[in-house]
This record gives structure tokens, sequence and C-alpha cells, in this order.
């Protein structure tokens, strides 16, 4: 049988390589911080830890520390313990089950005489085991750290709160293998051999392990011990909820497990090991809910008790709900936001939750969560209620006018559901200013879920210096038919983005599609194939009526169509960097079709950045094969400007906004930590990346196996029409593929300048096809007549033609600006134009990438069915 570390690495690294970059090494440097020193200061129980000394992903050092701080807090060398295994045994973090002593190590401790609770066991990590004996004294439920060690996290368990939020889509990688039962988990041969008493709690619903798991382990344990009152199988109706980790969450689990408390007693014998536990500790309960006898390694730990769940999470009634105040500015410029704090509001008078874990995305976007302090509970109804004054004296009062006269909104969350309310008002003349102090809050519920929220304004009080305005707010709860996972539905407009224009322009871009491909096909088939009559005729002249000949054509210049381009290493770092563009693009609209990856703040950015990062490769390999074949030999150099020709336009645009939004105090000012964040993506991810992608390159597809030999001396170039100018070309080429999106940016341009959620991401598929098509058949005309004028510069041309679009969105977004928004002031203005040019110069850069590969692709299939002597 293989080990359990072969089967972890398959799981992690073959599937995901660097998954540890992102994973384990924060766990190694304590990025994530656990409350454990407070709660092995409560322990009052013996406790024992058992550790190895080569784990390579939980330290010794993290086992010696909980070690010394037990022993100090209970004083004593007999009740704390600590078993450390050789490092030279290779059990490394998941394999002390492989230990023939294991048994013997729990049975030489005398004192720890199993009573009716016997054994807890808290997973600390796969290779650190948390021992603890609980006497036979009433059970606490409201103190976790009485029968358990709160210390390790739930990024394993809670996709919503681990993975989700720190690498998109892992699930892919990590749960679905889970579900499709890749763990091989011998239960049916422990679950025979266990004879004590047994109870297995699950919900119906669980979607990482199926509910049919435990009816089958319930079904093999009753057959082993022959017995009905020795098994339990509690069963948790799936419209609770309660998925894969929210047991806790059930009012009556306390009654469950003291009425069968006789069967959570557990032994473990020479012929019997425990080696998949779940121990569940989250907002004050504790439950021991599932036990899966396995002889295959610890995956699966004991959660926090302190965590906040933020985001679709189930409540219990009475259960606070968290109010987060984001942020506060200009309705017309939406992103010149500041903190919500940042105007003299008060804050209610509940204590202070800490701040919310922002993502990278977030972090990017100016997300400034701060909490509300007011008193919210699950389907607990408040009526008005006074929660802060506000002391208004001359400045605050200026303030406020300003935000007023500005039409300041400002925006809250609820459950992650965002809510938008307005500052206040003037009146009709503008002289007198009134502010709006009362906040009624309407919530929906369906079950134990919340899915609607809407807030009404009301109270409105002039703004007078020197007095005092009390803030007020009221909550009423309301059944709602609304389904959970639609409950962002009302967020979206369909009459907006489905409108009939919408679906006229696409069905406009699909005519042009099928006229241009038509045309194009039909026009070069028949003039290429004239071509090929006409130098067929000539190959059977002789030497005197072929210099009598009128020659003329691309055939003419086939000894210097595959002559490298000028400035080969800018021309390949653009080429490698458009390919990568177009396949970030490409991924990251699938996966938003398969995701809705609108209902998470800013998981579309976290997405994207993700995406690019782990597309380097695709940049390394084709700009550096085209480096190769241009016969280029500083390809380190071209390997670095291609990785960080991108990175280094956004940033440095990023970095010009960011001084000036930190002049204005502004949210969107991007932290000092998370340029670090970004600079190490760039240094420790996208250049090794691009490196193995250019390794890749040189050597696959880096020889230079042309239909044409290049001639030494190049041809001089004839003179031409004007028309016939690449400057011209470059021109004239991008006016089509400009024709056929200008009607899709203006949606994606309302969607992100404006307050529209942009969702419909098969649109945007469709439009990035029908762009694709449009440039690669516009490209190809435009070189086939350049050729013919014998003018060899097809790369460039080729390349500038097709970038040529973003020269027209760019003055597209002009006019959008003028004539379709009211944004005002230099920080919006900067904001607009700086991200407007480098989307622009992005989607230039990538419809220049896809013009070349097909121009490249047509130039040489011509040249490869014509004889060259």
């Amino acid at each position: 049988m293989e080990g359990g570390a072969g089967k972890g690495s398959r799981l992690f690294y073959w599937k995901f390589p660097y998954i540890q970059f992102f994973l384990f090494n924060p766990l190694k440097n304590n990025i994530y911080v656990f409350p454990t020193d407070e709660n092995l200061e409560k322990i009052r129980t013996p406790l024992m830890i058992l550790h190895s000394e080569d784990d390579h992903i939980v330290p010794i050092a993290s086992a010696k520390e909980i070690y010394r701080i037990a022993k100090k807090a209970q004083n004593s060398d007999e009740r704390v313990k600590l078993v450390s295994f050789n490092g030279s045994l290779g059990y490394l973090h998941n394999g002390l089950y492989k230990d023939p002593g294991f048994p013997d190590i729990i049975r030489s401790q005398e004192q720890w005489t199993w009573t009716k609770m016997g054994l807890f066991l808290c997973i600390l990590s796969a290779s650190m085991l948390i021992l603890l004996h609980v006497f036979s004294d009433p059970i606490d439920l409201s103190r976790p750290s009485d029968i358990g060690l709160n210390h390790t996290i739930n990024i394993y368990l809670t996709p919503e709160e681990g993975f989700y939020w720190k690498f998109p889509y892992i699930q892919y990688f990590l749960f679905n293998p889970l579900k499709n039962q890749d763990l091989n988990l011998p239960n049916d041969e422990n679950l025979q051999k266990l004879r004590t008493p047994l109870m297995i709690l699950h919900a119906e619903d669980d979607h990482l392990v199926p509910f049919a798991v435990a009816q089958e382990n319930y079904r093999i344990a009753k057959k082993a011990q022959n017995s009905d009152e020795r098994v339990k199988l509690v069963r948790f109706d799936g419209s609770l909820g309660y998925l894969h980790n929210g047991l806790y969450r059930d009012p009556s689990l306390p009654d469950i497990i003291s009425f069968k408390m006789a069967v959570t007693s557990l032994l473990i014998g020479r012929n019997l090991s425990l080696h998949h536990v779940k121990f569940v500790s989250m907002n004050t309960h504790v439950v021991w809910f599932y036990i899966l006898l396995s002889s295959r390694p610890f995956h699966h730990f004991c959660l926090r008790s302190d965590d906040v769940a933020m985001g679709g999470k189930a409540y219990t009634d009475k259960e606070e709900v968290v109010l987060w105040m984001n942020t506060v500015g200009p309705y017309h410029n939406r992103q010149e936001t500041y903190k919500y704090f940042s105007l003299p509001f008060c804050v209610g008078t509940k204590k202070t939750i800490s701040h919310y874990h922002e993502t990278l995305g977030e972090a990017l976007q100016g997300v400034e969560l701060e909490f509300s302090g007011l008193d919210i509970k699950f389907k607990d109804e408040v009526m008005q209620t006074t929660y802060c004054d506000i002391e208004l004296d001359k400045p605050k009062r200026d303030a406020f006018v300003y935000a007023i006269k500005n039409h300041y909104w400002y925006q809250m969350y609820i459950d992650d559901l965002p809510i938008w309310g307005i500052v206040g008002e003037a009146d009709e003349n503008g002289e007198d200013y009134y502010l709006w102090t009362y906040k009624k809050l309407e919530i929906g519920h369906n079950g134990n879920r919340i899915v609607d929220v809407n807030l009404t304004s009301e109270g409105k009080v002039k703004l007078v210096p020197n007095t005092r305005i009390p803030m007020s707010y009221s909550v009423k709860w309301k059944k709602s038919d609304v389904k959970f996972e639609d409950r962002f539905d009302k967020y979206l407009d369909p009459s907006f983005f489905q409108h009939r224009i919408h679906w006229f322009s696409i069905f406009n871009s699909f005519m042009m599609v099928i006229f241009l491909v038509g045309l194009v096909s039909m026009i070069l088939m028949r003039t290429l194939r004239k071509d090929y009559a006409r130098y067929s005729k000539e190959e059977e002249m002789d030497d005197m009526d072929r210099d009598l000949g009128d020659e003329y054509g691309w055939k003419q210049v086939h000894g210097d169509v595959f002559r490298p381009s000028s400035h080969p290493l800018i021309f390949s770092s653009l080429i490698g960097s458009g390919c990568q563009i177009f396949s970030v693009s490409l991924i990251v609209i699938v996966l938003a079709m398969i995701e809705d990856l609108y209902t998470e703040r800013g998981s579309m950015l976290s997405t994207a950045i993700f995406v690019y990062a782990a597309t380097s490769p695709v940049n390394g390999y084709f700009g550096g094969s085209l480096y190769a074949k241009q016969g280029g030999r500083r390809w380190i150099k071209q390997m670095f400007i291609g990785a960080f020709l991108i990175p280094a336009m956004v940033c440095g645009t990023a970095f010009f906004i960011n001084f000036i939004a930190i002049y204005y105090h502004a949210s969107r000012a991007i932290p000092f930590g998370t340029m670090v964040a970004v600079c190490c993506i760039c240094f420790f991810v996208i250049l090794p990346l691009n490196l193995v992608g250019t390794i890749l390159g040189r050597n696959l597809s880096g020889q230079p196996n042309f239909p044409c030999r290049v001639n030494a001396v190049p041809r001089p170039i004839p003179e031409k029409k004007w028309f016939m100018e690449p400057a011209v070309i470059v021109c004239l080429g991008g006016i089509l593929p400009f024709g056929s999106i200008f009607i899709e940016m203006y949606f994606i341009f309302t969607s992100f300048w404006a307050y529209k959620i942009y969702y419909v991401y098969g649109f945007m598929m469709l439009v990035l096809v029908i762009l694709c098509i449009v440039t690669v058949c516009v490209t190809i005309v435009c070189t086939y007549f350049l050729l013919n004028a014998e003018d060899y510069r097809w790369q460039w041309t080729s390349f500038l033609s097709a970038a040529s679009t973003a020269v027209y969105v760019y003055m597209y977004s002009f006019y959008y600006y003028f004539f379709k928004t009211k944004m005002y002031g230099l920080f919006q203005t900067s904001f607009y134009f700086g991200y407007m040019a480098v989307f622009s110069t992005a989607l230039g850069i990538m419809c220049g990438a896809v013009g070349y590969m097909g121009t490249s692709a047509f130039v040489r299939k011509i040249y490869t069915n014509v004889k060259i002597d």
C-alpha cells in the first residue's frame, strides 16, 4: 500500500505545481494567526503531543512551543507530554500512523485512564496529534478549550474562508478528487475491527463527503457489532444547509451528544489505527461529528473557534449578523472612494470586530471594510434605536456639506450583499443641507440564509453647527422565496445587458465575420490561383523569355520575406506578451462563464492576476521561440523584457495614479504591503515560469525552418502608391476589428465606470472569437497587398495594423468620458484615462499578436506551395 506522503503529494504537488508557495509556506511563516496560546493556557486536562522531527510542513519547533506553553500553564511534567519521532524514520508531515509502536506510546501513560468521555483527538497537523483526556466532570460546551485545542486552520475544510480567497478555483484540484474518491480509504476493514460504541453525525447535503458514505459506514459497523444500540447514525436534514462543516450550528447538538454520551467512548488498540478524525470547534461549540477509520494519513483539521464567517453563511436564530461599512464617495466618480468614517459619522456602541481580511483583488480595488458597531441578530427585529450621536461642530458640518454638494453615497455589506445609501440632500435653493440619520434595514431570509437586504434612508435633519444629531437604525426581518444561489440576481440588469441592441450587435458582428471570411477566402483563393498559374507558366519559359517578361508580385520577395524583423527583441517580446494576454482573456472568460465571479468582491481581479501568473510560460514559449527563429542571441534580455513588459506597464500606471490617490487620501491608494505582494508575484512566480517557457520555446520550436532561403543582401523596396504604404495600412487596419467590438466596449465601460454588474460573459466570449477572426482576416488581406507590392516588411505591419484597434478604442474612451459620464476632478480623470490607456494597450498587444500569428501561418503557407529556384 502506498504511503500517505505519496498520496498527499499526488493531490497537491502533482495536480497543482507551486501550491506549497501559496498554502504551506504561509502556514510555516505564521502568516495565519491562531489563538493557540490563549487556548493552551485554559486547558486543564492531560495533553499529549506527537510530532515528527522531519515534518516539512509544520516545524518541530511549533510542537515544542506548544509543549512549553501547556507545561507552564498546568505546572506539571506528568500531565503534559511531548513525544517526538526521529527524523530518520521518514514520517514527514503525515506518516506517524506507520509507526508500529504508536498504540503502545498512548497506553504507556498510566494516568490517562479512559472514562466515559474517552479520548478526544484534535489534529493540529497531519503528524502532530493533540490527545486530550476529559475526566467525568460535567462538560461545558460553551468552552471549546476544555475539550479541544483551537489552533489549526480551516483552509482544508471551508472553501469560503480558505482556498477560494487565496487561490481561486483550487476546489477543482483539491475537493473534487475527494468527491471522486481519489483517496482510497480502507474503511470497511477497520470498521469491522471496531468493538467500541460509535456515533456518526452527518449532514445530508454534505458537498464533500456524500451522505451515502456515512450510511455505508453505519451499515458496516452495525453488522460488525451486531447491535443497534452501540452504533448510531444521526442524520441532519439537507434543508438546514449545514453542508460539510456546519453541524456546530445546530441548536440541538449539545442535547444529542449528552443524550448519547456513552457512544463517544473510543479505545485505540494495537490492531486498530485511528487516522482520520473530524473534530469541529467553532463559535463556542465543540462537536465530534464524524469518525472515519483508515490506515491513511491524517488530512483533516479542527477549526478555529473565533472565526466570523462573512460570506453566504448559514445562521442560527439570534446569531450575530455583521454590518460592514465600506466606502463613501461622489456618485459620478465611481473610483473616487474614501473610507466610510473619513466623514464624521459616529460608530455604534457594539464592541469593534477586527478588520475584515482582504484578498489581493479587494486591496487593489480599494475595499475598506470597517465594523459599523450596530447590534444586529438573525431574525431579531430591532425597532428604531439610537446607536450614537454626532457632535456637529463647524468642521464636521463643512465636511458633510461638501459631501452632500458632491452627491456622496456610501456602500455597506451584510453577508456579502452590497447596500448603497445617500449621505444627504440639499433643498431646492441649495442653501440648506440635510443629513439622513435613520437607516431602515429590511433583511429577507430563506430558512437560515440571508437572501435580500434593502436600505431606506429616513430622518432628514438640517445641518446646523454646534448641535447634536442622533443616528438611529432599525431592522425588520421578512421571509423571502428567493433562493440563496439567486440572491445576487437583483443586482443584475437584464434589461440593459440583454437589450435588443446587444443582441443586434452580436448578430451584426457575426454577419461581418461571415462576409469577411467569405470575401477573403474568395479573393485570396482566386487571386492566389492566378498567381500560382502565372508563376508556373514562368517556370516553363526559357531564360530569355523570362528576362523579357513582366515579373511582379509577392513571389519576387521570396528571398526577403522571412528576413528577421527590425528590432527583433522588442518584437518577439510583444508577440509573447500578446499570446499570454489572449490566453488570460480566454481562460478568465471561461471561468467567469462557469462561476459567478461577480458575487465575490475582487474575485475577478484576483482570478485575472492568478491566471496571468500561471500562464507566464505561454509568454516565454512564443516570445523565446520567435526570437530564436530570428537569430537573436540575447535571449536572457528578451526573457526579462517579455516577462516584465505588461507588469511594468500596469504597475507604472498604478504607481503614478497611486500618488494622486495618496494625495486625496482615497481608499484606492494601494497599500505598501500589496505593492510588495505584487512585486513578489512578478519576481518569484512570473519570472521563473517565463524562464521555463523560454527554454522550452527555444529548444522545441526555435529552429528557423522557413520554406524559403533568406538572401544575404536585402532586396530594394520599389516605389508604390501612397495607399500601399505600411503607415496607411496600419492606420486603416484597425477600423473593422473595432467596428466588431465597439458596442461591447460600451457595455464593458458601463459596468466598470458606472454602477452595472457585467455578467453576460457568453456575449464577451462571442465577441472575443469575432474579434480574433476579423483581425486575422484583415491582417492577411493587408499583408497580401503589401507583399504583392514587393514590400517584405510584413511582420511589423501585420502586428501594428491589428494593434491599431487599440487606438480606436482609446479614442472611443474619450467620447465615452465626455458624453456618457459626469466624471470630474483630477483623481477620477487621471484614473480613467490612465487605466483606459493600460486597457487599450493590452488589447492592442493581444490583437497584434493574434494578427501576426494568423498572418505568419498564411505567409508560410503561400510560400510553401510555390516553386522557388
